[in-house]
């Protein structure tokens, strides 16, 4: 009996500490809500630039790095294909 009413107090207390913090954090609070809004607006907007600006830069060094990959295949590739059709010393002098 007593730890239940040992839990209802605690409740109580917990639940008027919440409301007289509320109430202090509205009474005292430095900024009106609309500046509030406003600043965190923003920040918002500038932490999204600036995460896109960071995502742009590294999608683009990807796109270059696999164009250098894919630039340095086709050399290879255009190296084998005239190899293979250019006639052979070897075999034309034969």
């Amino acid at each position: 009996m007593e730890v239940i009413k040992h839990n209802r107090n605690l409740l109580k207390g917990l639940f008027i500490g919440s409301l007289v913090g509320a109430a202090a954090g509205i009474v005292f609070a430095p900024k009106s809500r609309r500046e509030l809004i406003s600043d965190i607006k923003g920040q918002s907007v500038q932490e999204t630039e600036h995460l896109f600006l960071g995502a742009t830069t590294k999608v683009n060094a990807v796109f270059k790095s696999a164009k250098n990959i894919f630039d340095g295949r086709r050399g290879r590739r255009e190296i084998i294909f005239r190899d293979l059709e250019e006639p052979d010393q070897f075999t034309a002098e034969a």
